[in-house]
C-alpha cells in the first residue's frame, strides 16, 4: 500500500507541477514576509486509511531544511495516516526565496525515514487541522 502511495504521491509534485485552486489555511499568499500554509485541495487521494495531499509553505524568515539545506517557501506531498492522525513529508521541493518563485531542489525522502510534519513556530500551528480534513474527506465523499 505504501508503494502504491509513494508513486501516486511523486506523481503530483513534478518540475513543473502547478496547481492554481490553493486553499489558505494560515497567512497570506501575497505577502512574501508572511508566515503561509497552504493545501491544494484536489491533490487529495485516498489509499485506505492513507491520504496523500500538496500543501505549499512560506516562511517570513529563511529556515534550515531537513537535509541541511536552506529554503524560505516549499512545496510538499504529505502523507496522511488517519489511523495514529499522523502526517509525514514524502517529498520537498525547497526555494530559496519567498512565494515559490526561482530555482528550486527536490528532495524525496527515504521509507521509513519520512519527516514528520510540524510546522514549528506557527501559532496556531495548523498540522492538525491538515490532518483532521484529510481524514474526513472520505466520510464527505461517501455520504
Amino acid at each position: 500500500m505504501r508503494r502504491i502511495l509513494a508513486a501516486a504521491c511523486a506523481a503530483y509534485l513534478m518540475p513543473g507541477w502547478a496547481t492554481e485552486s490553493w486553499l489558505t489555511v494560515q497567512g497570506n499568499p501575497t505577502d512574501p514576509a508572511a508566515d503561509t500554509v497552504q493545501v491544494a485541495p484536489e491533490t487529495i487521494a485516498v489509499f485506505d486509511t492513507l491520504r496523500s495531499v500538496q500543501v505549499r509553505v512560506n516562511r517570513a524568515a529563511r529556515r534550515d531544511t531537513y537535509d541541511g539545506g536552506q529554503y524560505q517557501s516549499y512545496r510538499a506531498t504529505v502523507e496522511v495516516n488517519c489511523q495514529t492522525k499522523t502526517a509525514q513529508f514524502r517529498r520537498h521541493q525547497y526555494f530559496l526565496v519567498p512565494l515559490w518563485t526561482g530555482e528550486s531542489r527536490i528532495v524525496e525522502h527515504q521509507e521509513g525515514n519520512l519527516p514528520p510534519v510540524m510546522f514549528r513556530s506557527l501559532t496556531p500551528n495548523p498540522v492538525q487541522r491538515i490532518v483532521q480534513a484529510a481524514c474526513t474527506l472520505q466520510e464527505v465523499k461517501t455520504r
